[in-house]
């Protein structure tokens, strides 16, 4: 098993950011979801993934149930899972673009750096729905219960995560996360 080192890079709103640090290895193939990738925005992140490598914000995973495990979990560690242990809360294209590059042969390994997030935190972390803000999102139960089986999604939903700033504002979690690099995360 080989895991690519990464280095992260304080990017839009992540200095202000109230998420705990806490990035880890997972293989992405057991990765649950609950929404699918918009495909030309799936287009857009494999281009540039084949560019510049992954660089960029980390796929961002929650543990289904509780947040209790996240801190039983030491940063930069490897996490031995089974599928849908955790679930993705941001980065659905991400998660795509790589699958699409592992089905190609352009990836050197599944292992990618990931960063864990409270879900269930609500001091922390919400909901949203991007295409109608006032509509009411679906609960964290709904949305944990996908993971249970690989491409077990909510039809036609268009939501995301969202996270605190220290000054008590939101903003989608990859925007309050910083960026990692990862240079050798695809084949030569």
């Amino acid at each position: 098993m080989r895991l690519s080192p990464y280095h992260i890079i304080e990017n839009r709103q992540s200095t202000r950011s109230a998420l705990p640090r806490k990035f880890v290895y997972v293989d992405y193939r057991l990765i649950g979801t609950h929404e699918l990738p918009r495909a030309v925005n799936t287009t857009v992140v494999y281009d540039s993934m084949l560019r510049q490598g992954y660089n960029g914000p980390a796929i961002s995973v929650f543990f289904p149930d509780d947040d209790a495990a996240l801190s039983q979990v030491v940063d930069g560690s490897l996490l031995p899972l089974g599928y849908g242990q955790v679930g993705v809360a941001d980065g659905h294209n991400r998660l795509e673009a790589l699958r699409l590059l592992d089905m190609q042969g352009r990836l050197q390994s599944p292992y990618v750096p990931v960063q864990l997030i409270p879900a269930h935190d609500p001091e922390l972390i919400c909901r949203i729905h991007i295409d109608d803000p006032a509509k009411e999102p679906l609960p964290l139960s709904v949305v944990e219960s996908c993971f249970a089986e690989p491409m077990n999604v909510i039809p036609v939903i268009n939501s995301c995560f969202a996270a605190k700033l220290t000054d008590g504002s939101w903003v989608r979690v990859r925007d309050a996360q910083p960026d990692i690099a990862v240079a050798t995360l695809l084949a030569d």
